[in-house]
């Protein structure tokens, strides 16, 4: 654990902000990746069979899947 602590606080200090064009382009791919993933209804129909609809869905767009923002 120690160790993949070392690694994660390294890469912290080592990161390198982008551009605002590149951060645009990123945020829209985010956005993608989570409608898709919302839609798949493999995933969904798992998590209603164990949990129930409501609590799928939410789970799928709030935690799992939740759309990101620009403020985030």
């Amino acid at each position: 654990m120690a160790e993949f602590l070392k690694i994660h606080c390294q890469t912290a200090v080592d990161f390198q902000t982008v551009s605002g064009k590149q951060q645009m382009y990123n945020l829209a791919g985010q956005h993608y990746f989570c409608t898709k993933q919302q839609q798949n209804d493999k995933t969904r129909q798992v998590l209603e069979k164990a949990f129930g609809k409501k609590w799928a869905n939410k789970y799928m767009t709030q935690v799992l899947f939740d759309l990101p923002t620009q403020d985030k």
